[in-house]
């Protein structure tokens, strides 16, 4: 079991900025995936709104991956993404809370921000559901047309 160094010049913590500028800087198609859980839960994680904050102030493209469409979701769900705060997300360690929460000047964009990427994907993700249902659609036309038409 090896110990997570917190402080010092070795320090995890805080690192992945460093990181995704230098990635961004070497590969300008670098983008952030978000991958988020049916119960919007990752949100909420005090690190993951870190690295949303950072590819926001960098200017890296994000893609939000939802477990479900958003719109399928339910009232709960579109209720959290209407609540989101940055404010309230949620460390293990509160100073890690309070390093995050400094680094972040507008909160209210932030949380702006975060939701309007997060209403934005659902419609791709129905688009694509919807080019699914009417690729197979069309297959199956194809293959009613091959075997001799629509008659029962």
């Amino acid at each position: 079991n090896v110990d997570k160094i917190g402080e010092g010049p070795h320090s995890e913590i805080g690192a992945f900025d460093v990181l995704m500028a230098i990635l961004f800087w070497l590969d300008r198609e670098f983008y952030q995936i978000v991958a988020i859980d049916k119960q919007l839960t990752v949100i909420d994680r005090v690190w993951v709104v870190a690295e949303i904050a950072e590819a926001l102030f960098q200017r890296i493209r994000q893609e939000m991956k939802p477990h479900f469409p958003i719109p399928l979701s339910g009232p709960q769900i579109r209720g959290k993404i209407d609540r989101i705060n940055v404010a309230e997300s949620q460390a293990t360690r509160a100073e890690d809370k309070e390093l995050v929460l400094s680094r972040i000047q507008d909160k209210e964009a932030y949380n702006a921000r975060v939701r309007m990427a997060l209403q934005r994907t659902p419609r791709s993700a129905m688009v694509f559901l919807v080019g699914c249902l009417t690729g197979c659609f069309v297959f199956a036309s194809f293959c009613l047309g091959l075997a001799g038409g629509w008659d029962v």
